[in-house]
């Protein structure tokens, strides 16, 4: 059995590379607009196109030994929908909203397994609570040659000294910080024959 991730995001490869899972990358080349465009409910959203990914992928391995993994996330800023920022000004306001407010993560997922074609699926949340963020600290982080703000959601990486100085409390899965919920996901690759 193999697990096939219907992603190319960085941060889920860094998750499992941590946690020693071994995985092929496949991402899907879907069009995430239309389903953008007619879902409002950020929590349907995600878990549609969590779903679209690993359908997708999984007709690749149609009656194959393999999972495939899929995951769509969003970032909910103060009740505003952050994705990734395009410009640098676009990251500025995207932080500078987080200062003193409250980030909600929604990540959904689906495995599929490929043989039995069983799903399995949910969603699940993530909330931080920051700190006072400052106009210096903002233009500090941007300027920093490695940064990974306009790669991810919200304009900064949660994994960053520039986030672990400016969250006060994390609440719910642990695993969302790499945008996949592992405590979901290891259940359903033991069930699958995987030693986790």
């Amino acid at each position: 059995m193999k697990l096939i991730l219907a992603s190319n995001s960085w941060i889920r490869k860094i998750l499992l590379d941590k946690v020693g899972i071994l995985y092929t990358i496949d991402a899907p080349e879907i069009d995430e607009e239309p389903i953008n465009n007619s879902i409002s409910d950020p929590h349907q959203r995600v878990l549609k196109l969590a779903e679209l990914k690993a359908e997708v992928v999984a007709k690749k391995y149609a009656n194959q030994d393999a999972l495939i993994l899929g995951s769509d996330s969003v970032n909910l800023r103060n009740g505003i929908s952050y994705g990734k920022p395009k410009t640098r000004e676009q990251a500025f306001e995207m932080i500078k909203a987080a200062s003193n407010a409250r980030d909600v993560q929604i990540t959904a997922w689906c495995v599929i397994n490929a043989k039995t074609n069983k799903k399995y699926s949910g969603v699940e949340e993530l909330h931080f609570d920051y700190l006072e963020i400052s106009d210096e600290a903002i233009h500090n982080y941007l300027n920093q040659p490695n940064t990974k703000g306009y790669l991810c959601s919200g304009g900064f990486d949660i994994g960053s000294q520039f986030y672990l100085r400016h969250c006060a409390r994390v609440y719910g899965s642990h695993g969302l910080f790499y945008a996949i919920p592992l405590e979901k996901i290891i259940p359903v690759l033991q069930e699958n024959g995987f030693k986790v």
